[in-house]
């Protein structure tokens, strides 16, 4: 019974913040997650998420003293060779958003390398318990982050055309937001076709109310800077 609780603990703990995501209220996953961290502290994937969370609520240093053990050698303490297809998913969603918040160049194109055979997949939570997103949106932020800006376009696009053809419309939603922020940072020349990305987004995201994502892209249009974690879904 132990174990069955704790199986049910963490699958609401992993859906409640992805609601509250795509809600806005990620603050509200803090406390949330350092529970989470004290009951299993060798969960991986909850420490990285708590980088993300101190990085976005301006905690800096601690978000980096997180990070270091974990990316320490390449990232050797996580094991990547060795983890559980069970546990592949929400650890590399965490560590993509870790390693773009406070990583750097050399560890995101590691990550780029290590999930780019996946790119025509998507990555669901557990066994099914939830959907994350298609790889290729993972690595077009990792893309992004290196300067590759042929490949991210490139896996931009094919991250739309996944979740299209799924009918996964608020995947496609961020995915239009992610785009229109990436060819934001490009400059003029690019702001046309972001704004109408961006225009794109904010339809589907009001229809399907996911008001996070509409200040997101309010805050976008406006040029107001966010954790550049927080552009992903």
């Amino acid at each position: 019974v132990s174990g069955q609780l704790d199986v049910a603990q963490g699958v609401y703990a992993g859906q409640m913040m992805m609601i509250r995501a795509a809600q806005g209220r990620e603050a509200e996953t803090a406390t949330l997650l350092a529970l989470t961290a004290a009951r299993w502290p060798a969960m991986h994937s909850v420490q990285l998420s708590l980088v993300n969370v101190d990085f976005s609520n301006g905690r800096c240093d601690e978000a980096q003293r997180r990070f270091a053990p974990l990316a320490a050698d390449d990232f050797a303490a996580l094991g990547l060779s060795e983890i559980a297809p069970t546990e592949w998913a929400d650890l590399m969603v965490a560590l993509v958003r870790a390693t773009i918040d406070v990583g750097n160049a050399r560890q995101a194109a590691i990550l780029q390398e290590l999930l780019a055979p996946h790119a025509e997949a998507c990555l669901v939570l557990g066994m099914g318990f939830a959907f994350l997103g298609a790889y290729a949106g993972y690595l077009s932020a990792l893309a992004v982050a290196t300067r590759d800006w042929r490949s991210a376009a490139a896996y931009f696009e094919q991250g739309l055309e996944i979740h299209t053809r799924m009918r996964a419309w608020p995947a496609v939603a961020f995915g239009q937001y992610d785009y229109g922020q990436a060819l934001l940072r490009r400059g003029r020349r690019h702001r046309r076709a972001a704004l109408s990305l961006l225009d794109r987004a904010d339809k589907l995201a009001r229809g399907m109310e996911l008001s996070g994502l509409v200040n997101r892209i309010a805050a976008a249009r406006d040029g107001r800077r966010r954790s550049p974690a927080e552009q992903l879904p």
